[in-house]
């Protein structure tokens, strides 16, 4: 009797989820899309309606709460009340392929040799191409000039100029300052000297238990972080992204680390700046200076694209609009939209005129791809407790990555099960 009432309450959950997600007076022949986009959604919109008229197919357009987007989507899908096409990001990829809920991307909807490298690489899982790349993202180091004029060329020389502007402002001025604890944040220092998230294999795909945390590059960049707290000073253990953004925006640090999403906070802070006759905040966009041993930092990429439902009954129609968004044009207005970098050298062409784009464009080209793989998910929260204990006390670090790195390979040994 409990199994049944179980079973129907699930069923009856199921049922009432995927009809708040079908669109009310839905046209059956339209290419239904979901996403959860927020700032590029107008633009988007315009861009279907564009797509009606010139080709006489019908687009529904859902715009879906992003935070609820991939859950509805993975119950709505086997059900058949899901979309044709879902615009998410790149590390839903791998869940929702092994799912089955993925068709790989036709090559009528996309040429994968007219994105750049990296946003390629980033929608692949087991080899073939699952997304349609739209826009990027990854971290910068973004740098007040009025304390900073120059940007440093290594992280050494990073650490010395913000030490010696915090002391002199009596601390009022942070020299450098971003989530230290926060894995997203600190991964490009643990993956400088020969980290990394997920490793491999001779064919290019992930290996799920090949964890390289633990290394001597994660060592050393492990040490750097804890360095930042205990020696240099600079950062606290309790630090937030909250607190980074609010101190950049009141002219109250020096460099912090942020994305692109910051961009929109941070022009409206310049803006009600010239408004009031306040100074301005005069910034720049710089990739991450060197290591010790010569290395670049590398910030992880993020892709956010279009993905085509296994289960859709318009896969050809869904691949017309599709190949329509994905063109420069459209690319480059998405971008100009939100300010997150373009996924063609087309679109970023016709992005120039914002040079705040360009710079984050140039650092994404060069970043880590997200690790499509499903096992990713289960580096982050003991990542988290590990770099809490690495930054806040004087135990071995080496035995903390790899008491780090065997926690993860049981997580996802157990997910796998």
């Amino acid at each position: 009797m409990r199994r049944s009432s179980l079973f129907f309450g699930l069923t009856l959950s199921i049922g009432l989820l995927c009809s708040a997600c079908t669109q009310q007076g839905s046209d059956a022949n339209a290419i239904k899309v979901w996403t959860g986009m927020d700032a590029e959604y107008p633009t988007l919109l315009a861009q279907c309606e564009e797509f009606e008229r010139q080709s006489g197919l019908k687009v529904e357009l859902l715009k879906v709460p992003f935070g609820d987007l991939r859950n509805k989507y993975l119950i709505a899908a086997p059900a058949g009340l899901g979309p044709d096409i879902i615009i998410g990001a790149q590390d839903w990829v791998g869940i929702l392929a092994t799912a089955g809920l993925l068709d790989p991307i036709p090559q009528t909807a996309i040429n994968p040799e007219n994105f750049f490298p990296a946003a390629v690489e980033s929608v692949k899982f087991k080899s073939q191409v699952y997304m349609a790349p739209l826009c990027m993202e990854c971290l910068a180091v973004l740098r007040n000039k009025k304390f900073m004029p120059e940007q440093p060329a290594t992280l050494a020389q990073l650490v010395e100029k913000a030490k010696d502007i915090q002391t002199k402002s009596g601390d009022k001025v942070k020299g450098f300052y971003f989530e230290i604890k926060q894995p997203y944040f600190s991964m490009p220092f643990l993956t400088a000297d020969g980290g990394y998230m997920l490793g491999k294999d001779a064919q290019g795909n992930y290996v799920s238990t090949d964890i390289g945390l633990a290394n001597e590059g994660a060592v050393k960049g492990a040490q750097f972080l804890r360095d930042l707290v205990e020696k240099d000073k600079l950062i606290q253990i309790g630090s937030t992204d909250n607190i980074a953004q609010t101190i950049f925006v009141q002219n109250q640090a020096a460099v912090v680390i942020q994305g692109p999403w910051f961009l929109d906070a941070l022009n409206k802070a310049n803006e009600k700046a010239a408004k009031n006759g306040e100074e301005k905040i005069d910034y720049s966009i710089d990739p991450f200076p060197a290591t010790a041993s010569g290395n670049i930092p590398k910030p992880i990429l993020g892709v956010q694209g279009f993905m085509l439902n296994k289960y859709s009954e318009r896969k050809d129609q869904a691949a017309q609009l599709i190949s329509f968004l994905e063109s420069d044009k459209n690319i480059a207005d998405m971008s100009l939209a939100s300010g997150r970098p373009p996924t063609t050298p087309g679109a970023l062409e016709m992005c120039q005129s914002n040079p705040d784009i360009v710079s984050f464009t140039e650092i994404c080209k060069d970043a880590v791809p997200m690790p499509t793989d499903p096992a990713v998910a289960q580096i982050w929260d003991p990542t988290k407790q590990c770099l809490e204990i690495i930054c806040s006390g004087n135990s071995d670090i080496k035995h903390e990555l790899e008491t780090n790195r065997e926690r993860i390979i049981q997580s996802i040994e157990m997910m796998m099960e």
